[in-house]
């Protein structure tokens, strides 16, 4: 859960969470199939190119990276290439972001209602995995927010 508050939506009308690695990817999704074993997530790989590769070899290359990778079916997993040249190399992920998602809205419901459940009643064990897992995601606000809550 604490991945998932960094790194996950909290708000909108579906539930996702961001692996920057493979085994974030297979951690989360594995965490995600053990609550919600009927879940039917999708996927799709989001990476800037600061190259300016050509995009559907590039797309082929980084959905097959993922896929032989991770522990789950990614057959139908999309790539959005997002291309810049003023991007920081050090903010760079050479593999990209997959997003694990659920378009229904009761999942987002659900996996908040087991933050604020957490965070009400938690004990010290509980608080320390929580924090860890924030550590895993990145720890930070959104940045197309700067560092608003809005």
């Amino acid at each position: 859960l604490g991945a998932y508050f960094a790194d996950g939506t909290k708000k909108g009308n579906s539930w996702a969470i961001c692996a920057s690695t493979h085994e974030q990817a297979n951690y989360y999704y594995s965490m995600h199939k053990s609550l919600f074993p009927k879940s039917c997530p999708s996927y799709y790989v989001s990476v800037t190119d600061t190259q300016n590769r050509h995009v559907k070899k590039l797309s082929e290359e980084i959905i097959e990276n993922w896929s032989v990778n991770t522990n789950f079916d990614l057959n139908k997993c999309k790539c959005r290439i997002i291309s810049s040249d003023s991007v920081s190399p050090n903010k760079l992920n050479k593999f990209g972001t997959l997003v694990i998602r659920e378009n229904r809205g009761v999942m987002l419901k659900l996996y908040n209602r087991l933050l604020n459940k957490l965070l009400k009643k938690c004990t010290q064990r509980a608080a320390l995995d929580f924090v860890l897992g924030l550590m895993e995601g990145d720890g930070t606000v959104n940045a197309k927010k700067e560092g608003t809550s809005k």
